[in-house]
C-alpha cells in the first residue's frame, strides 16, 4: 500500500496539482487548461500502470516480500483510477468548489470504509483490501465525472508547456513529500534486519493512527494554493496574508492538543483499535504522532504557501533534501534502536523540513501567528494533558474521554479569550 500510494502521487508528475494554481490565474482559458491536464494525466497514468504491473516481481524481491507479485499487480489497477480521480479533484479545487470536493472525499472514504466492513464480516485479506481500495477510487471517479467534463481529453499544444513548466517542480515536491511520509517504514524494512515480523505490524498500525491528523494538511493544501494564487494574482497581499494567518491559527488550535492526547493515550488506543497485543506499539505512536501527525501538517502547509506564491521549486528542494536527511538518520538510528529509531528519524526529518520552510514563509510574509495564540494553545494543551493523566479510562471509554477532554480544551480557549464568536467566520472565509 505504501509503495502504491507513493507511485500514484509521484507518477502524476505534478500535472493535476497545477490546476490549483493555473485555473485561478487564467479563468478565461481554464477549460483548455483542464482539457490538457486531463489528457496528459490519462496518458501518463496508463503508462505507469503498465510499468508497475511489469515491475511487480522486482518490487516483491526488493522489499523481501515473498509471493506478493500478484498483490502488486492487483494494486496496479488503482493507478489510473485514482490518478484520474485526483485530476478532477484538483480542477474542482482550482475553481474553489470546496464543498463539492468535501463531498467527493466523503464518498471516497465512505466507500472504502463500507468495503472494509464487509470484508471484516467475512474474510479479511490483503487482496480483498486492495480490491476495495480500487473500487473506492472507481466510485469516487464516477462522482467526479458528474462534476468535471472528461469529454475532451486531447492535450492542446499551446497549453502543454505552461502546465509542464509548473508541473515539474510540483511533481518533484510531491515525490519528496510522499517519500518522506513512507521513508521510515521502508528504511525499517531495509535496515532493520533483526526486527521481528510482528514489530512491522505494530509500526504500520501506529503509522495509520498517526496519519489521522494529517487530514488537516490535505484540506489546508487544497484551500491555500488556489486561494493564495488568486489573491496574489490580484495583487491583494493583505488577503493572502490573512489566509496564511487563519490557516496556521487553525492548525495550532487543532493539532497540538489532538496530537498530545493521542501521544498520552497511545498504548490504550493501539489496544482498542487493534488488539491488546498491539499495546507495545504505543511507543511508536507517541513519537510518530508528533512527526507524521503534527510536523508534517505544518511542513505541507508551509510548502503550499510557497507553491501558491510561485516558488514550487523551493518547496521541491526542501522535501527532496528531507529525503536525503531521512535516509541518513534512518541508517544511523534503525540498526541501533529498531522501530523506535525509525520513528525518531521520521520526527527529526519532518521537523527540520518544517522549520526550514517556516523560516522562508516568515521572511516573505512576516509573522503568521500571534504570540498570544501560541501561549493560550500551550496552556490549553497542558490542561488537556493533565486531564488525560488524571482521569482513568479503559477500553471503549478511551474515545469518550478524548472527546470530553477536547471539549474542555475548547472551553479553556473560550475562557482565555482565544475562541470568540467571530471565529465562526473562519468557516466561510474561503468562499470570498
Amino acid at each position: 500500500m505504501s509503495v502504491l500510494l507513493w507511485v500514484e502521487f509521484s507518477s502524476r508528475l505534478g500535472i493535476p496539482q497545477t490546476m490549483a494554481k493555473l485555473i485561478p490565474e487564467n479563468e478565461r482559458d481554464s477549460a483548455k487548461f483542464e482539457q490538457t491536464a486531463i489528457g496528459l494525466t490519462l496518458i501518463i497514468s496508463s503508462l505507469v500502470f503498465v510499468l508497475f504491473f511489469l515491475a511487480a516481481p522486482l518490487l516483491s524481491d526488493f522489499f523481501k516480500m515473498r509471493d506478493t507479485t500478484n498483490l502488486f499487480r492487483l494494486a496496479a489497477i488503482d493507478i489510473p483510477l485514482y490518478t484520474m480521480y485526483s485530476v478532477g479533484s484538483e480542477i474542482l479545487g482550482g475553481h474553489r468548489r470546496f464543498g463539492i470536493n468535501s463531498l467527493r472525499v466523503t464518498i471516497y472514504a465512505g466507500t472504502k470504509a463500507l468495503g472494509i466492513l464487509v470484508l471484516a464480516l467475512g474474510r479479511l485479506t490483503v487482496a480483498g483490501a486492495l480490491v476495495v481500495h480500487g473500487a473506492s477510487s472507481a466510485v469516487a471517479l464516477l462522482f467526479t465525472l458528474g462534476q468535471v467534463s472528461f469529454r475532451n481529453i486531447r492535450p492542446l499544444a499551446g497549453y502543454i508547456r505552461p502546465i509542464v513548466t509548473l508541473a515539474l517542480p510540483m511533481g518533484l515536491y510531491t515525490v519528496g513529500w510522499l517519500a518522506i511520509m513512507h521513508l521510515d517504514l521502508w528504511c525499517l524494512k531495509i535496515f532493520g534486519k533483526a526486527v521481528p515480523n510482528e514489530v512491522y505490524g505494530f509500526y504500520v498500525a501506529a503509522t495509520n493512527i498517526a496519519k489521522v491528523p494529517g487530514v488537516a494538511a490535505f484540506s489546508m493544501t487544497a484551500v491555500l494554493i488556489p486561494s493564495i494564487s488568486k489573491a496574489l494574482g490580484g495583487n491583494d497581499y493583505m488577503r493572502a496574508k490573512g489566509y496564511i494567518s487563519g490557516a496556521f491559527r487553525f492548525l495550532a488550535v487543532l493539532l497540538l492538543p489532538s496530537c498530545t492526547l493521542i501521544a498520552v493515550t497511545a498504548g490504550d488506543l493501539m489496544a482498542l483499535l487493534f488488539s491488546e497485543n498491539y499495546r507495545s506499539g504505543g511507543l511508536y505512536l507517541s513519537i510518530l504522532v508528533f512527526g507524521t501527525g503534527c510536523a508534517l501538517n505544518f511542513l505541507a502547509t508551509f510548502c503550499a504557501i510557497l507553491i501558491g506564491k510561485g516558488e514550487a521549486a523551493i518547496a521541491a528542494f526542501i522535501t527532496l533534501a528531507g529525503v536525503l536527511v531521512g535516509i541518513l538518520l534512518n541508517f544511523l538510528l534503525v540498526p541501533k534502536y529498531a522501530a523506535a529509531g525509525a520513528a525518531l528519524a521520521q520526527l527529526a526529518t519532518i521537523s527540520m523540513g518544517a522549520v526550514l520552510a517556516g523560516n522562508l514563509v516568515y521572511k516573505r510574509f512576516g509573522c503568521f501567528m500571534s504570540f498570544g495564540t501560541v501561549v493560550k494553545v500551550i496552556v490549553g494543551t497542558i490542561a488537556v494533558m493533565f486531564g488525560a493523566r488524571v482521569v482513568p479510562a479503559e477500553g471503549y471509554w478511551i474515545l469518550p474521554k478524548i472527546i470530553i477532554l477536547l471539549l474542555c480544551y475548547g472551553i479553556v480557549l473560550v475562557i482565555l479569550g482565544e475562541i470568540k464568536r467571530q471565529d465562526l467566520q473562519a468557516f466561510i472565509i474561503w468562499r470570498d
